[in-house]
């Protein structure tokens, strides 16, 4: 793994391979689940981010490298949700679209919808690919 800093002064990283390990869910509600069985810590992150791209909802997570490869866990669902903040609760299984993160007893996913995303690209591509040859 190569790290160097780019012309604006931000840490990039080249790794000589990118391995995709997916964790694939049927529903919104399923990926809501398993990504904060994963990912949620109360009182440490107020929310967990997903990315909303081409159908599909993610949520990436670099989860070990080593000199010639670098492992990144992908949770995927071909599903939707509202962007913005999303209240979750794991109890009801229920999620709404909210304007702000105000209760500690509710979980909250931060859902964007990037215009372009190399990573996401190259994720849904593997994905994909791994489904077709299945």
């Amino acid at each position: 793994m190569l790290r160097r800093l780019n012309s604006v002064g931000v840490l990039d990283v080249v790794v000589g391979e990118l391995r995709f390990e997916f964790v694939e869910f049927s529903s919104a509600v399923d990926f809501l689940m398993g990504v904060h069985a994963y990912f949620s810590a109360p009182g440490i992150r107020p929310y967990v981010p997903v990315d909303q791209y081409r159908g599909y909802l993610l949520h990436i997570s670099a989860i070990g490298d080593n000199q010639d490869e670098l492992v990144v866990l992908v949770f995927i669902s071909k599903s939707t949700l509202p962007s913005g903040i999303v209240e979750f609760d794991i109890t009801t299984k229920q999620f709404a679209k909210v304007e702000a993160f105000s209760r500690p007893d509710k979980i909250y996913f931060l859902v964007i919808e990037p215009a372009y995303s190399t990573l996401a690209n190259q994720a849904i591509q593997a994905y994909e690919a791994q489904k077709d040859g299945s």
